[in-house]
Order: structure tokens, then sequence, then C-alpha cells
């Protein structure tokens, strides 16, 4: 995971939501606010949204995430929850390589609560999540390394094997084992940068968590 900073609440949303007895829905306008402000990569895995075969940002293969689960209309919180742009994200449709039995991210987690220090909108959550060098998330809070494996299952074996290829990715575009601080520098702006389309780098976390590691030893 990479930190998500919320932006501006679209006017298409802000108008939904004020509709007399208006309910959540998934509106288009919001869907694709929410893919711009994450550089189009899910907010738990960090894989490409929407997938390629369905292009559009209304693609059924998005699904929007509410961090704190939703509560009805009767609730003193509903609008600031149910309705709350700050308590959105986009995910992806949690089904890698059409493996339904093994699902990830929101369509594992379902209606289960979530440790609010692993939300992606955390702050700290870069620091909270570490890497191995194969791919596989770390967490030294033996109950949030839980809610990763159990409630998001972030270590389905392809994801981590994805991770690992973005790691081999970037060792290879350094090309060399001896890494000036600039050249270091270079790599982790490009990773942190959103780039053409306003699109992150799949699986970007691993990459600049990496980076930042190597800049600390570099002399």
């Amino acid at each position: 995971m990479i930190r998500i900073i919320k932006g501006i609440e679209p006017a298409k949303w802000i108008e939904h939501k004020n509709t007399p007895d208006a309910v959540f829905d998934g509106i288009q306008p919001l869907r694709e606010a929410l893919l711009k402000e994450q550089g189009y990569i899910c907010g738990y895995c960090m894989r490409r949204i929407p997938i390629l075969k369905k292009p559009s940002p209304n693609s059924p293969e998005t699904k929007i995430e509410h961090l704190i689960k939703r509560v009805e209309r009767s609730d003193a919180n509903f609008m600031a929850i149910t309705m709350g742009y700050n308590n959105f994200i986009i995910c992806c449709d949690g089904i890698i390589d059409g493996d339904t039995k093994n699902p990830h991210c929101d369509t594992k987690k379902l209606e289960q609560d979530l440790d609010s220090r692993l939300f992606p909108t955390n702050a700290n959550i870069e620091n909270i999540i570490n890497y191995s060098s194969t791919g596989e998330i770390k967490c030294d809070d033996v109950d949030l390394k839980k809610e990763i494996d159990k409630k998001l299952n972030l270590n389905n074996k392809r994801l981590v094997e994805n991770r690992n290829a973005t790691l081999y990715l970037v060792i290879i575009e350094l090309g060399k084992t001896h890494w000036t601080k600039p050249q270091l520098n270079s790599k982790l702006t490009e990773w942190t940068t959103k780039g053409a389309g306003g699109k992150h780098r799949e699986y970007c976390g691993i990459a600049i968590q990496f980076l930042k590691k190597r800049i600390q030893r570099a002399n």
C-alpha cells in the first residue's frame, strides 16, 4: 500500500448526496475522481485499475470501498460514513488470474472491520508495513499482520510474485550495484510521481520502500 491523500470531493457527488433521500451509488464522476486520486491503482494491493479489457471508469471491475463500513440513514453518522468522500477508496475486483476461490482486497474483507491503522489514508501507512525481498508484506504488529493476511489476503501468492517482479524491475533499471544518492533519488521520484495519464506504476509501494532504504544507506 501507499498513502492515499484525499482530494476535493467531486461536485457531482456533492449534488447526489444532498438530494433528498439519496442513497449510496457509485456514480461515474465519483469513480473517476477516486481513480484519478489514486493514480489508477487499487487502494489495497496496488494493481492497475480498471483492468484493460474493460477500460471504462465505470467498469464493474472497480469497487468503491467504505473504509468504515456503511451505516443506515437513521444513524447520526450516515452522511459522514456512508456518503462521506473521505471514507471512500477505489479497489480492484479482488480476483487475480480468475481465481475466485482466493479473493483479496475488499472482495475478501467484505463487511469485516479493518483496523484504521491499515487504512491507506493513514498518514503513517507506509511506515507500518514492510516488504520482504520476495515481495511478501510484513508488519511488526502481530494483529495487523493477521488482518493483512486474513482480512485482505494481500499475501496472495500471485500478488507476492507481482511485487517481487516489480522489485526486480527496479534493480534492473538501476543497472549496477553501486548506486549514488542522485541516481536513487531520481529513481524514487519516478516511482512516487504519477506518470502519463496521471497513473502510478503498479505495485509501486515495494519499489518506493526499497529505494528509500537504499538512499538511507548510500554514502
